[in-house]
């Protein structure tokens, strides 16, 4: 009865969903006459074919289960039949019981001819003893004869127990011992039926949970998919089209992330198979076995036989390699654990050993997979997350005071801002674009309202690289550009008036700065330094030099300002050694090639070249001219500041005549009153900053060509290249 229900049950439910799908073609078919002028036809049929399957798929399931339960009824069948052929004897115990019979009866004719042979006369002893001989014989051919039908028969007795696994019982008595092995016997093979009844029966029962899993999950999607077209038949067709389109994609996103379980869990499963093997090879060649080539072309010929490759003159079928796209998928429950992996837990040593902006790169290919998927609100969520997480980094506690971290990430920030320009698909950003890189512009998003926030991280962190450069060069200036002479033979020329005030200076400043004669090196050293780290990460060329022109006008300015309020500085002997450490550093420029035309970094250090060249300078009244030309970086009040506190290197020199200071300020009158207007002060702005430009840079990288390195210890397994 249960049978009958069930089998009622599967064929209504076949003909509902047989209905709901007429139901549906129908609607989709009124849905594609009505709007076939505006709504993509082709997109309705294949969902229409979809639903399609998903019923054929449903009836495939339902004559599964209703195999199965055939299945089940066959094996309750034969474990009755077993349990039937206990009660019956097979034919071989009668005719076992017939032979026994026969063969007493014969022993008693034998007893009987003997007792009469012993009670005979002697004259009749030879015809009694033939009569005798003559039965003997034919009663051991007869004997003969029995014992080899009883054999037979024993061996016939002995294979139906094997075969049926029961007893047999003749009417006479048997031994204790055989019924009791009979008994077990058939004990054992009772319970064996019994536990493989019981397997099926499970492998049933979850055979069938899972089907009225996939049956209820398949009526959920069919209910979905017909809410959906219920509500976008009423939408005008370009809306709802739209709304198909993200309905399957988001479905077929699931069903992706489904296979991709399965697939690991079958690649885990072959791993821990291929293990086995292994092992069991091992164990076999230990015993001194061994799978010999025709096994393996056995081996090899059935497994081809099973996936129906009979024919052995086909060629070798070789797996194609996957083209890649150049994208990065991860899970958008996970993006925090993405970016985690990605930016906060990325060490500036680790990062030094990978390709330049790799982590910009993998961002950008998970925007990229986004931008395919034409997932909106990730795309957002997953710009933004980044950015959050640059912050937070630079803003932590070593953040604020490591160059080199914040050195890595202005290089992936400008790297980031440089892919959203190259592959906007805006003309001007594609010049130097190949074909490949051309394809792999964004599709459905416009990011140019982005490029405006990573540029204003950007600057913020070029600025807090350059502060932190100023204030380890800062103590070593003095030291390295004002005092320390590189130039021997001069120490003795400085003033002998202000000589005793002068040496106590310098023992002040070799309490207070480091030693004049080490200090240069120091601060070539850590110039040095900066540029490799600059360098090691990939920082743009021109943002380099921009840099290191920041840096130069701090130098310049602090030791223009330095030199104008020590008046025991203001003579020519020391305005050639400050000439000669300045060189210093314009040669260290030079060898780095750190100059670039646009930025001209050694040309920040004008200022206090043209200083120190005014010190040297001859100062008559015919020189005034000169003097002015010379010194156009120099602000009027600078020029006055310098002259007006020169000192003269011995009595041989004169001083600076009045008239001559004169002369000179009534030439440069134009700038001093322009320089008046301006307000321009007599120390430089030592806190002054150059506006920042960053310009575009594209990159030569494919995205197809780029993997994850095993240095990423923890986003391989969250991301997955597509």
């Amino acid at each position: 009865a249960k049978e009958d229900e069930s089998a009622y049950g599967g064929s209504m439910s076949g003909r509902s969903s047989m209905v709901s799908t007429l139901e549906r073609d129908r609607a989709l078919e009124s849905l594609t006459t009505e709007g076939n002028a505006t709504q993509d036809i082709g997109l309705l049929m294949k969902f229409q074919g979809a639903l399609r399957e998903e019923q054929r798929l449903r009836e495939s399931m339902e004559k599964e289960k209703e195999a199965l339960e055939r299945r089940i009824e066959d094996l309750e069948s034969e474990a009755k039949e077993n349990n039937n052929n206990e009660v019956y004897k097979p034919i071989e115990t009668f005719r076992l019981d017939e032979l026994t019979a026969e063969n007493e009866r014969l022993r008693e004719s034998l007893e009987s001819l003997r007792e009469s042979i012993a009670q005979s006369e002697e004259g009749t002893e030879n015809s009694a003893v033939r009569e005798i001989m003559d039965q003997y014989s034919s009663l051991m051919e007869e004997l003969d004869r029995k014992k080899e039908e009883c054999l037979n028969l024993k061996t016939l007795v002995a294979n139906s127990q094997v075969e049926n696994g029961g007893t047999i019982s003749g009417e006479g008595e048997l031994d204790p011992e055989e019924l009791f092995q009979a008994y077990e016997s058939q004990k054992n093979v009772i319970q064996q039926l019994q536990s493989s009844l019981n397997e099926e029966r499970e492998k049933c029962k979850e055979l069938e949970s899972s089907m009225k899993a996939e049956v209820e999950k398949l009526t959920v999607a069919n209910r979905e998919a017909q809410q959906l077209l219920q509500t976008n038949m009423k939408r005008n067709p370009g809306s709802a089209t739209e709304a198909i389109m993200q309905h399957e994609l988001q479905r077929l996103t699931g069903e992706n992330f489904d296979l991709r379980e399965k697939i690991e869990n079958l690649s885990d499963q072959l791993k821990r198979l291929k293990k086995q093997l292994k092992l069991y090879m091992k164990k076999l060649e230990d015993r001194g076995g061994s799978i010999t080539d025709t096994e393996e072309q056995e081996h090899v010929e059935d497994s081809r036989s099973e996936t129906g490759e009979t024919d052995a003159s086909l060629p070798v079928i070789t797996r194609r390699e996957h083209e890649s796209m150049g994208m990065l998928e991860y899970d958008k429950a996970q993006e925090e654990k993405v970016l985690r992996a990605l930016i906060l837990d990325l060490k500036p040593k680790v990062a030094s050993q990978m390709l330049p902006g790799l982590p910009a790169y993998f961002l950008f290919m998970m925007i990229r997979h986004l931008d395919y998927m034409n997932d909106e609100k990730n795309v957002r969520t997953l710009i933004q997350g980044g950015i959050a997480c640059i912050k937070k980094t630079i803003k932590k506690h070593k953040g604020q005071t490591d160059i080199e971290l914040k050195t890595l990430w202005l290089s992936n920030t400008l790297r980031v801002l440089h892919c959203l320009k190259q592959y906007s698909g805006e003309e001007q950003f594609q010049i130097h674009s190949s074909a490949k890189q051309i394809e792999h512009c964004l599709r459905n998003f416009d990011l140019t309202a982005y490029r405006r926030v990573l540029s204003d991280i950007a600057v913020w962190i070029y600025q807090g690289i350059t502060k932190l450069m100023e204030d380890e060069l800062h103590p070593l200036l003095v030291a390295a550009l004002l005092e320390h002479e590189g130039i021997g033979g001069l120490s003795g020329d400085k003033p002998r008036a202000l000589r005793g005030r002068t040496g106590s200076t310098g023992n002040e400043l070799e309490t207070e700065h480091l030693d004049p004669k080490v200090a240069l090196d120091k601060l070539l050293s850590s110039l040095t330094r900066f540029n490799q780290i600059l360098q090691k990460h990939g920082l743009d060329p021109e943002i380099n030099s921009q840099i290191f022109r920041q840096i130069f006008y701090f130098v310049c300015a602090n030791c223009l300002n330095n030199l104008l309020l020590r008046k025991d500085m203001c003579h020519w002997s020391r305005g050639m050694q400050i000439r000669y450490n300045i060189a210093q550093i314009e040669q260290w420029a030079r060898d780095q090639k750190i100059e670039d035309t646009d930025t001209k970094v050694i040309d920040t250090l004008l200022p206090i070249i043209q200083a120190t060249q005014l010190l040297q300078a001859r100062k008559s009244e015919e020189d005034v001219s000169g003097i002015c030309d010379m010194c156009d970086k120099l602000r009027v009040s600078q020029i006055i500041k310098i002259l007006n506190v020169y000192t003269p290197a011995d009595e041989f020199e004169e001083r600076v005549s009045p008239a001559f200071v004169r002369k000179i300020r009534t030439k440069l009158q134009e700038r001093a009153m322009e320089e008046a207007k301006n307000q321009a002060p007599l120390l430089m702005d030592a806190k002054f900053s150059f506006a920042v430009k960053f310009p575009f840079n594209p990159s030569k990288i494919h995205f197809d060509e780029l993997d994850i390195p095993s240095l990423y210890t923890s986003l391989p397994n969250l991301v997955r290249k597509v």
